[in-house]
């Protein structure tokens, strides 16, 4: 088996660009609702606020396929690691992937990633390369992570 560069995808910058200008469109507006003296609206926006943070936090999520591993980085979750060899079977749409193993699963999905075209290869090459089970399915697979979390 040759090593390869890990297939990395991460969100795209386009959706980062739109939660930036979310923040700050809900700051001005929050900013703007307290020179009114509208507290109230103020409050709604401010939250929204916190949204459009919180989803900059997520975007800095990213998944890395390798020759032996799949790493998962998802703030403020934490990281996931799942190797290839514990891997018995796998769901997807082609999109959406959950990968399963012994008391294990790891899912992800494809669909906003930047580079995502090269990590869904890189994920068909080692399911074709280790004869590993797939089932198609028509809904996107989900799962939670479940025993694949490291420090």
């Amino acid at each position: 088996m040759t090593s390869q560069a890990p297939a990395r995808m991460t969100v795209h910058w386009l959706w980062k660009a739109i939660y930036v200008l979310g923040l700050v469109f809900f700051l001005s507006l929050a900013l703007l609702s307290v020179f009114m003296n509208q507290l109230g609206s103020a409050l709604v926006f401010l939250g929204f606020s916190a949204l459009m943070v919180l989803a900059l936090v997520l975007a800095r999520s990213y998944v890395e396929v390798d020759d032996d591993k799949l790493f998962v980085f998802g703030p403020p979750f934490g990281k996931y690691i799942l190797h290839w060899d514990e891997i018995i079977s796998v769901e997807t749409n082609g999109i959406g992937y959950v990968f399963r193993g012994d008391d294990k699963a790891l899912g992800f999905n494809t669909m906003l990633g930047q580079k995502a075209p090269d990590v869904r290869k890189a994920i068909d090459e080692q399911i074709a390369r280790r004869k590993i089970t797939v089932a198609r399915v028509k809904q996107t697979p989900t799962v939670m992570p479940k025993n694949v979390r490291v420090q």
